[in-house]
């Protein structure tokens, strides 16, 4: 996992749910924005790498809120469109999703995930980079 405590950032924040639990190891755990249009989490990994999938594990509660998920990858978070993957969705409570790139690999340094909502929260427990 290349996305491990790694710096990540949302577009908003709810509460105190940071970003960083997001990819803290902790699946108990969760980032949560506020409620807003198209609401994104991402991670810089420190260094350029080729991506194969990308691991996700939903939020136990309100997991039906995780649609429309698209990952992109770039060489920074405004650069960050090329898709990877996506997940129509709805998911489960508690799900995990292995989401493969549609090709062989991505090669990018920021992996952004982007719920294409017109207006919702996106809180996931635990993102993976591989």
């Amino acid at each position: 996992d290349v996305a491990y405590k790694k710096m990540s950032g949302q577009s908003s924040r709810f509460y105190h749910f940071h970003p960083r639990l997001g990819n803290d190891g902790d699946i108990s755990s969760f980032f949560h924005t506020s409620l807003q249009r198209n609401p994104y989490w991402w991670v810089d990994l420190g260094s350029f790498y080729k991506i194969h999938h990308v691991e996700i594990w939903n939020r136990a509660s309100s997991g039906n809120r995780l649609r429309a998920l698209t990952i992109t990858v770039g060489p920074t978070l405004k650069r960050a469109r090329s898709t990877c993957a996506y997940f129509n969705g709805p998911a489960r409570n508690g799900q995990h999703l292995v989401l493969k790139y549609s090709k062989k690999t991505a090669k990018g340094r920021v992996v952004k995930l982007t719920q294409r909502t017109y207006k919702g929260y996106m809180h996931l427990a635990e993102i993976k980079v591989f």
